[in-house]
């Protein structure tokens, strides 16, 4: 249908697989108005569907522009369009548009696309409008510019100071033991002499050697694989070292 606040409602029927002999005309002021019932071939009931869209396409320029239908009430759809308003989409490109329709469903054996009338377009544009459109038309041609991933960026670190500070609060502990183990001295009578007690001690230094390398140059995958032999000679030279102190205790 097409009607005007200027003009009487023009109706049109047709029936799928048919197209509309006459071609339909609308302009700037006028509305076009779509309606349409699917049937159960079986059952002759009115059915809904899954997808439903109203396609229409310039016949020169293949433009395209797609509406949903929406269903109504009497489970008809329908597909209603101001002209006037809608002109924008369309680039404000008059002339002759094929109407078709879209039905596709899950249920459906077939989905079909229905060439069922031509409309003819007359839209009313400004030498403004007219620009924009010409310019709109021109952009979407144009090479759209690269999108080139980037990372994000870093997070801001402390200033130098104060990581040399933390640095310093860190070995702060181990220099204030070298400073009194040297002004009291360093009792070593206890310190049990065994191959395991060596060891134990041997492997705790290498392991916070390890670490000081870590901190240095080594990653988390390289500072491992060389921790876990080293943990395990010092697990097992403590264990020995436990059991030859303990040992000791119990025969005295």
């Amino acid at each position: 249908d097409t009607d005007s606040a200027a003009s009487s409602v023009k109706r049109h029927s047709v029936k799928h697989p048919s197209k509309l002999e006459d071609v339909l005309n609308a302009d700037s002021q006028q509305k076009v108005l779509l309606k349409t019932v699917l049937v159960d071939d079986v059952s002759g009931k009115p059915i809904n569907v899954h997808q439903a869209f109203v396609l229409l396409r310039h016949q020169e320029t293949q433009q395209e522009i797609v509406f949903v239908a929406e269903t109504d009430s009497s489970k008809a759809y329908k597909f209603e369009m101001d002209v006037g308003a809608r002109a924008s989409d369309f680039r404000y490109k008059s002339g002759l548009y094929e109407v078709c329709l879209i039905i596709g469903d899950a249920l459906l054996s077939n989905s079909f696309q229905w060439h069922l009338a031509d409309l003819e377009l007359k839209f009313s544009i400004s030498e403004g409008q007219q620009q924009r459109a010409a310019t709109d038309a021109v952009s979407s041609r144009t090479r759209l510019p690269e999108i080139v991933h980037q990372f994000r960026a870093p997070e801001k670190r402390p200033p130098r100071f104060v990581s040399d500070l933390f640095t310093a609060l860190c070995i702060a502990p181990i220099i204030i033991l070298i400073v009194l183990w040297a002004r009291l001295g360093v009792n070593v009578k206890n310190f049990p002499l065994s191959l395991g007690a060596l060891g134990f001690h041997l492997g705790l230094g290498a392991i916070l050697v390890l670490f000081t390398i870590f901190w240095l140059r080594l990653n988390m995958f390289e500072t491992i694989r060389y921790l876990i032999p080293l943990a395990l000679f010092t697990f097992f030279c403590g264990n020995r070292m436990l059991r030859k102190i303990a040992r000791g205790v119990t025969e005295k």
